[in-house]
């Protein structure tokens, strides 16, 4: 479904994101990429939603090298991932039912089909109680899973998650990813980028994709990368036979900490003014019809 081969991501500053990434991700998996802060996570999303292109290699999705696909490809795809972000990126004017809804709007579906997916998908995160209540009224937890449900609504066969519990407390950390555990079972394919080290502890059997400093240094699943790149990683890539290596603690973490933080703001300040580059089209949002009469809160 979707193979990274040879990729490499490096800005203007010279700042290297992404060293020679390879690996492959099969239909209906779900994945932990993990790592440290400034290790390439979100970097491996943009480049996967095409918010920017890599340096060198290549990226397909469902067979379509995604970094030569025309604009209104590039539309289609971009509708089939979904990204859930850290920080919910609600539109905080809008209810819940509103946020959900827009996608949909945007796309032109009628609204009958609209009243319908919306109704569906609060039920899958349990939140029909909450459908006419804004951002600000919700729990952080409560926003996350409005921000699960958005992802959805336009029907994605791959939900990216970058970090979608940073904000959050160990329970509703964990009520996430049995969410994003149960849209996996209904078929769609899951990424959750996280540095969450009970969340990995808690879910051990799930395959992850460990980065550090823009490389892959581990990969306890069974899928390898095409044949022609294996021997470039298979030096850093481990099969999920083998024991995973036991975390540090503090030590690690401190040293992350040190190591990383300068190396996160640089990348992120060569990310906006490599995005500024790109003008982005006007969108006109359409006004959103409240089903059953009811008006705002």
């Amino acid at each position: 479904m979707l193979v990274f081969q040879s990729i490499s991501k490096t800005f203007p500053s010279g700042i290297s994101a992404l060293e020679n990434i390879s690996f492959t991700v099969d239909k209906g998996e779900f994945i932990f990429l993990t790592g440290p802060s400034g290790a390439g996570k979100t970097t491996l999303m943009r480049l996967l939603t095409r918010n920017m292109d890599p340096s060198s290699g290549e990226i397909l999705f469902q067979e379509n090298n995604i970094s030569t696909l025309k604009n209104q490809d590039l539309y289609k795809h971009k509708r089939q991932v979904g990204v859930v972000f850290q920080d919910y990126k609600l539109l905080y004017e809008l209810n819940a039912w509103e946020n959900i809804a827009l996608a949909l709007e945007i796309l032109g579906k009628k609204e009958s089909e609209i009243e319908q997916r919306v109704t569906d998908l609060l039920k899958l995160v349990n939140l029909t109680d909450k459908a006419f209540l804004f951002p600000s009224q919700l729990s952080g937890g409560e926003a996350q899973r409005i921000s699960i449900a958005r992802a959805l609504a336009s029907a994605p066969s791959m939900i990216f998650a970058d970090e979608p519990t940073g904000n959050l407390d160990p329970e509703n950390s964990l009520t996430i990813i049995k969410l994003l555990k149960k849209i996996n079972e209904l078929g769609t394919t899951v990424l959750v980028a996280t540095h969450d080290q009970s969340l990995l502890d808690e879910f051990d059997k799930i395959r992850q994709i460990r980065l550090e400093r823009g490389k892959i240094v581990k990969d306890t699943g069974a899928n390898q990368p095409p044949a022609e790149n294996v021997k470039a990683q298979n030096s850093n890539i481990k099969t999920k036979s083998e024991k995973p290596e036991l975390e540090t603690k503090k030590v690690k973490k401190d040293e992350a900490k040190k190591n990383n933080d300068k190396e996160t703001e640089i990348e992120q300040e060569a990310q906006e003014k490599e995005e500024q580059k790109v003008k982005k089209p006007r969108i006109s949002l359409p006004k959103i019809k409240l089903p059953f009469g009811k008006k705002k809160p």
